[in-house]
């Protein structure tokens, strides 16, 4: 699932939510765009859950370049001037 970041450019469809009561009587007091806010919490999310995917799917590869790593050094090592 691929979410869209720009605000401008993305499509909207009207829809409903269920809130709980005390959380939407915050929402009014502190004026809180709860579309935006939900949108902001959902890309988060979205994020979030990318990262993990990538990072499980990489798991291995990261594993297996930090033992090289461990056990020959960085190829640059060599050229660093510092």
């Amino acid at each position: 699932m691929q979410l869209a970041y720009s605000e401008t450019k993305s499509k909207r469809k009207p829809t409903n939510v269920t809130v709980r009561v005390d959380l939407l009587q915050i929402a009014r007091e502190d004026n809180i765009n709860l579309s935006s806010m939900l949108e902001g919490c959902l890309v988060d999310y979205g994020k979030k859950r990318r990262e993990k995917e990538w990072l499980e799917r990489n798991n291995k590869a990261i594993s297996d370049i930090n033992d090289f790593v461990e056990a020959y050094g960085l190829l640059s090592d060599e050229r660093r001037l510092f």
